[in-house]
């Protein structure tokens, strides 16, 4: 059976949502950014009028203003993001279970059990961008292929509201003449090493033997000539179901590149989730660990916790080894994020587990009350873990 695999992709995603709740500014020049006075000033979305003027995602706001001094700056508002894409994966969830976020604002949707041919899932992919456009107002483009990696590149292909098919007929014509740049993971690092071997296009990439490209990118580069090649498509796809959630990110004001430097992030987010878990009496069963490189790369990572928590320090456990991924580390960390997942009442019944010891859980669990109450009576600032006074005395 043929694999269908869409990749959906909402355009300008958060420069949509803000146009969206704020009508006034859709046919003004606007943008989403960070801090236009510290280094996050960074253009992180724009909408149609300010694309026009030539403002492209990674400019700074300095650079944006100077090709637009009317421009509209929006601070990002990723709670509602989020919301929205909740709505969205809503819409996916009525003709598939198994979808994989990628970021989010991005999925990979597996229909080959919903569409025996590209056909029906160009018709599908058609649907589905009229439902979203009905419904929420929002646009996104579709690719259509056989493997998560086509896919993706089809709905980079025709942006807005637009499906693109890459099948197993087509795909060398509409593939291989792209800029090699133009991959999945191909970022300028991989990208230079590849152009000093002469490979320009991904067709030149997909020509080569494997052995010449693992001599210039070690493992990475028979994933890539396999990429290039369409014979990555027999993953399989990871299908979450979709539920309540809630998280904390943070852009940091310098790039990380260690461990040792992320470590202090991770405890401080999850401390921040983990607060807002018991303030609403739930517990999470999984946790999701967001990371945005220095070129916007995203990627998402998820874990199953040994039992539900509530408890920052397994929150942290659980994204400090998802974050231990050799991938996420390819280029400089610009944003960390803690998701807790899949949440579930804190009164609801618990596996108890023959691996844990649950007198030293009650324990923590008590603490976590005491330190709660603490913050709540003296303010949040009252106490803090050793790991952050730690970093905090380091700088």
């Amino acid at each position: 059976m043929e694999r269908i695999i869409l990749h959906c992709d909402l355009n300008n995603f958060y420069a949509s949502v803000e146009c969206l709740d704020k009508p006034e500014y859709r046919d003004k020049p606007l943008v989403v950014s960070g801090d236009e006075k510290q280094r996050k000033g960074v253009v992180v979305a724009k909408n149609g009028p300010a694309k026009a003027l030539g403002i492209k995602t990674g400019d700074t706001v300095f650079q944006a203003r100077r090709k637009c001094p009317e421009l509209i700056a929006l601070r990002p508002d990723f709670p509602k993001y989020h919301r929205y894409s909740q709505a969205v994966r809503a819409v996916y969830e009525r003709h598939t279970d198994r979808i994989e976020a990628f970021s989010l604002d991005e999925c990979w949707l597996d229909v080959s059990m919903e569409c025996r041919n590209f056909e029906q899932g160009r018709v599908l992919a058609d649907l589905l961008r009229a439902e979203i456009r009905g419904e929420l107002g929002l646009t996104i483009s579709v690719g259509v292929s056989f493997t998560k990696v086509f896919a993706k590149l089809g709905s980079d292909m025709k942006k807005p509201d637009a499906t693109t098919v890459i099948s197993r007929e087509n795909f060398k014509e509409k593939v291989w003449p792209l800029p090699v740049g133009a991959l999945l993971y191909v970022g300028p690092a991989t990208q230079e090493r590849l152009h000093s071997g002469g490979i320009q296009t991904i067709g030149d990439l997909a020509r080569q033997s494997p052995s010449f490209l693992s001599s210039l990118l070690g493992k990475a580069g028979q994933t890539l000539w396999m990429s290039a090649n369409g014979l990555d498509g027999g993953e399989p796809m990871k299908s979450a179901p979709a539920s309540r959630s809630m998280g904390a990110m943070l852009t940091l004001p310098e790039d990380l590149t260690r461990m040792d430097q992320a470590r202090p992030v991770i405890y401080a987010l999850s401390d921040r989730v983990a607060g807002q878990l018991r303030k609403e009496h739930l517990c999470a069963r999984g946790v999701q660990l967001t990371v945005k490189s220095n070129e916007f790369h995203n990627f998402d990572r998820q874990k199953q916790l040994p039992s539900p928590s509530q408890l920052s320090g397994d929150l942290a456990g659980a994204a400090m080894e998802l974050l231990k991924g050799k991938d996420l580390w390819l280029r400089p960390i610009r944003l960390l994020g803690v998701r807790a997942i899949e949440l579930q009442d804190e009164g609801a019944p618990r596996q108890l587990s023959l691996f844990e010891d649950e007198a030293e859980r009650s324990r923590r669990q008590a603490l976590t009350g005491a330190l709660d109450a603490l913050r709540e009576k003296y303010g949040p600032g009252i106490i803090r873990r050793g790991v952050l006074m730690e970093h905090k005395e380091e700088r």
